[in-house]
Order: C-alpha cells, then structure tokens, then sequence
C-alpha cells in the first residue's frame, strides 16, 4: 500500500464550497510540484566537498561527457587526485528534464584498463558531495582503482516505491534514470562491464532496492547502509546483496516501526532481518542464517543461495543513523570487501 495514500473513503458526501476550495488548493499544490520538479531537472551536478564544483570555481568548470558518452571531454582534480567529472546528461519528461551525475575516477588510467564501478545513491535530503563525503568515497577510488558514479535525486531524494518524499509521491522515474546511468557505465572503456555495483545511504539504500527490483540483471553486487527494503518487491536475479544497519538508528529502525521523521512521511519500516530474510529466500538460500560475533559487530550471513550468490547483514551495536566509519568498523572497506575490489 502507498503509504501517502489516505485509504479508501468511508462513504459519499455531497459537494460543496470546501470541496471546491480543496479542489483549488489541490491545483495550486500540483501546480507548485511541477515548478519545483523542472528546477530540480534542471540542476547541475552538487558540489562535492573538498572537490572542484560543478560551476565555474579556480579549478574551472566540470564538463558534460562528449558526444560518444563513453568519457568526458576534460576533467578537473581532487584533492585526493581524482579526477572529476559528470557523465552524459539525461533527458526525462516534463517536468523533470535534463538529469545528470558526478563522476570520479582515478588518476592515470592506462589505456585499455577496465576498472569496477560503484553506482553510489545518496540519502534523503542530502546530495551527492555528502555521501561521497561520509563514506570518503573519493579516497576509495584512488586507494583501490575504481570509478564512482554519484548521481543526484529530484527534490534530493528517491522513489524508492514506499519511501520518501516529493520524489516517491510525484512518482519521479528514478528506476529508468538510474538504469540509463548504469549503461553509460557500462558502455565506458575504462569500466568492466561485468563489475559494476550499487551502494546506497539511507533514502538511497532503498531506492538500490528498487532498482534490484527490475535492473539485477545489469548489476554484480549491491549494498545498503541504513536503508531498509520497502518497494515491496525483490531482485529480479540472485545477486549478491550487503547490509549495513546500526542497532540505535532513530530515522530507520534496525527493529521496525515508525520514527519521528518516517511518521511524518507516511512510511512504516519492516524489521530489518525480516527484511533481508524475504529477499534470501528470493534469492534461493537455504536453512537458517548464521550469526558471528557477539561484541558491537555482528554479522549474518545466508548460504545455499542460487548460484552461490552471497548475502550479508552486518548489525553494529550502539550505532545511530550514519555512515559508519572509523577504527572500529569501516562500511565502504567492508563493502568493497564484500565486491571483491578492496586489496
């Protein structure tokens, strides 16, 4: 069930003069979306932070792709040495236009290297430069030679099919956006077409959900942090499939139910290992999940799955909605351990 809907009426009121000014009030509210919808398709890339912008900055400006899409025509540096840029623009109905993402990349790619890809969906009312941030993404790419493409939301935000706002209840065409990132991914000749994954934070992590829902297929690997399921649908192909949930998380409870902000959404979370017990079953694994460690971090695996795909729930104890990362656990090393590219 849509959890904006209102549910089904009670019973048939005759018209009147407040039903015409909702009717009215509902025009303006329409109205109003379609105006924020096209100033949000029409965007540049967000700025990412301690990283050239993507207007004109003392590092120049970064560049559209050119016209083979497979690459850009000039790129800017990080600090770390990465390079960035944004990948082709791409074209959605009115109202929401031309949509595009940052792209980094690491230096001195050889001619003919094919390197991993990380689709990286940030969260609710963020923006690419802060996912990027939080999970020091940029560091990533040049550490372990591969290319992160960070889209940006309309309205800073997903239709992840039951969550989260403007974006879920303008019904935004996230999953056809995303899928035409992953195929300029694909089609580039420094990607190896056969790695290219999809990690998400929060708003972001669910919207990877959703897109497993119809595009698995075009995928090898996917991993959530604070983002639990709620499309109501699983991956159209086993695949393998890494959660990452703190235990104290106030926004999207690791045991279910409703927060402050999921309340004033309309949005009720599953328990995250149900959840994830649903997909596995999706995902063909037998018996019963096994559960490792017993201080802060634990770890739930499902095995026997469909093409020995693997699953992986890591709970960390005490920790709140965030990225984790620091000396005690590292969510971008353990997922790009997971993918099989951290060294």
């Amino acid at each position: 069930m849509n959890p904006f809907s209102g549910g089904s009426a009670r019973g048939h009121r005759p018209r009147g003069p407040l039903v015409g000014a909702a009717v009215a009030l509902a025009a303006i509210v329409v109205a109003l979306v379609v105006v924020l919808v096209a100033s949000q398709g029409r965007s540049r890339p967000p700025e990412d932070a301690g990283e050239p912008a993507p207007t004109t900055t003392e590092a120049g400006r970064v560049p559209r792709t050119g016209p083979s899409g497979q690459g850009p025509t000039t790129t800017t540096k990080a600090g770390a040495g990465a390079e960035i840029s944004s990948c082709q623009p791409v074209a959605q109905p009115f109202p929401v236009g031309e949509r595009t993402c940052t792209i980094v990349r690491p230096p001195n790619v050889r001619s003919g290297e094919r390197l991993p890809a990380v689709l990286l969906l940030h969260g609710w009312n963020t923006t690419p430069s802060q996912v990027l941030t939080n999970g020091d993404w940029t560091e990533a790419v040049v550490r372990h030679r591969l290319i992160v493409a960070a889209p940006q939301g309309v309205f800073s935000g997903w239709n992840a099919g039951g969550c989260c706002g403007l974006s879920q209840s303008a019904q935004i065409d996230d999953v056809g956006f995303l899928q035409q990132v992953v195929a300029q991914l694909r089609a580039r000749p420094d990607v190896d077409p056969a790695r290219v994954y999809a990690v998400g934070e929060s708003n972001g992590g669910m919207m990877v959900y959703r897109l497993l829902c119809s595009a698995a297929g075009e995928l090898a690997g996917a991993a959530s942090v604070e983002g639990t399921p709620v499309a109501g649908c699983e991956p159209d192909r086993p695949l393998p499939i890494i959660h990452v949930h703190g235990t104290s998380d106030a926004a999207v409870p690791f045991h279910g139910g409703q927060s402050p902000i999921s309340w004033v959404l309309g949005v009720t979370f599953p328990p995250v290992e149900t959840a994830l017990g649903r997909i596995a079953g999706s995902e063909g694994c037998v018996g019963e999940p096994r559960t490792t460690g017993d201080g802060p971090v634990r770890v739930t695996e499902w095995s026997g799955c469909t093409g020995g795909v693997r699953m992986r729930l890591v709970a960390l104890d005490g920790v709140g909605h965030e990225w984790p990362r620091g000396q005690r656990f590292d969510a971008t090393e353990e997922i790009l351990d997971f993918f099989g590219i951290a060294a």
